[in-house]
């Protein structure tokens, strides 16, 4: 499933943006995935929400790896003057092999993303704003369920929530 996952993203097809926890989807996609029914569609975005809670463990166990690893080269440096390479490549693999379980309850889990549709002619994701009118439909993703709108539907209502 991540391998598929990230194949469609390499396409285009979906994209995750991370600083803002944003499902991009191309409009197509998205109508053969709603073709599945609401119980495949929401089997969709939770495997969406694999995908991307995957990284952030990949990600927080090299940094733990990393970190342990260079404590204790560190800690080898202040024992010993001198570590050759060798010696420097044996203590991070017994610190790699002892290293403590790495506490994924602490890992900040994607819980709910915002969706956004966006036409198959977009440029690229980027380019697909409201503005350029590459923006479909909206909507948002709990964990256990979906709401989702035409963007022509709510963009007044955007738009004026916006001048408040």
């Amino acid at each position: 499933m991540i391998g598929i996952f990230e194949i469609l993203s390499r396409r285009g097809v979906v994209l995750w943006r991370k600083k803002d926890n944003i499902l991009i989807i191309e409009e197509y996609f998205v109508m053969l995935k709603m073709a599945e029914g609401r119980e495949g569609f929401l089997k969709f975005l939770n495997q969406v929400a694999t995908w991307q809670n995957n990284i952030i463990i990949q990600e927080a166990y090299s940094a733990h790896c990393l970190k342990v690893e260079t404590d204790a080269v560190r800690k080898a440096q202040r024992k010993y003057a001198a570590l050759t390479k060798a010696d420097i490549m044996r203590i991070r693999q017994e610190a790699r092999e002892n290293m403590p379980m790495l506490p994924l309850e602490q890992l900040d889990y994607i819980k709910e993303f915002d969706i956004f549709v966006v036409r198959a002619s977009a440029p690229s994701a980027q380019e697909a704003t409201e503005a350029s009118g590459q923006l479909l439909a909206l909507g948002h993703f709990d964990g256990e369920k979906v709401e989702m709108a035409m963007y022509d539907e709510v963009k007044h209502n955007l738009m004026n929530s916006n001048d408040d």
